[in-house]
């Protein structure tokens, strides 16, 4: 099996990205934790610009001898434009020629830091069958959601530094992000992101440090394909 189809198998599997992990307790941005919007604005809307649109993944050989494993789409749109100094966005991510709807759904909301950009994701209540196709009308799809009301899921915001306005690299810190893993296992989350491509890895680890979720193998490589999702 392919690198990317493993990867993607891997996350079928897993548990529900809309539901909220075992063992955690989500929390809601509220005043009392307010999401961090200082540093430089302009690497965060130079983040999201390279973000956002219709990504593929690209051939990638695997060792057990190579194969075309350019299957996987991803389709990452902005919701709630009209929030004047907040950047949310949708993630949908399926595997072409496949029915019933994409393997995996996120919903970040990105800030600006002192050095760079942080990216919290937040569970999307009720049944994620309900946010199937979002990509296509995001503001008619999340109209009924009150940002105020969404639950971040603990311990697993990610730190991306731009490197240079060429490269933004970063991921998860530490050992206790349980986004989408299985109970008892911890997450581990990196990705490189540039104009054209993206390379994401989304990893789980048991206590015996063995990989239980996502690929051993390597990160999931992307190329964008077109800078509005399609």
């Amino acid at each position: 099996m392919s690198r990317a189809l493993s990867f993607a198998a891997a996350l079928i599997l897993a548990a529900c990205a809309t539901a909220t992990p075992p063992g955690t307790t989500a929390t809601t941005a509220t005043a009392s934790d307010p999401f961090p919007t200082r540093g430089d604005q302009r690497s965060r809307e130079l983040f999201v610009s390279y973000l956002l649109g219709t990504f593929e993944s690209i051939p990638q050989v695997t060792t057990a001898g190579g194969g075309d494993s350019s299957r996987v789409t991803l389709r990452v749109v902005p919701v709630w434009t009209e929030r004047a100094g907040e950047t949310w966005l949708y993630q949908e991510y399926s595997i072409r020629g496949q029915e019933g709807g994409p393997y995996l759904q996120r919903l970040f909301r990105v800030g600006d830091t002192g050095d760079g950009v942080l990216l919290a994701e937040y569970t999307l209540p009720g049944d994620g069958s309900r946010y199937f196709g979002a990509w296509q009308d995001p503001k008619s799809a999340f109209a009924f959601l009150d940002p105020k009301s969404l639950r971040e899921i603990p311990n697993c915001r990610m730190t991306v530094a731009d490197q240079s306005t060429i490269v933004f690299a970063g991921g998860t810190i530490g050992k206790a992000c349980r986004a989408h893993v299985p109970e008892g296992a911890y997450e581990v989350s990196s990705l490189s992101l540039s104009s054209a491509t993206l390379r994401i890895w989304d990893r789980g680890y048991d206590a015996a440090g063995k990989v239980v979720w996502g690929s051993a193998i390597g990160p999931l490589e992307m190329r964008r394909m077109s800078s509005r999702a399609q």
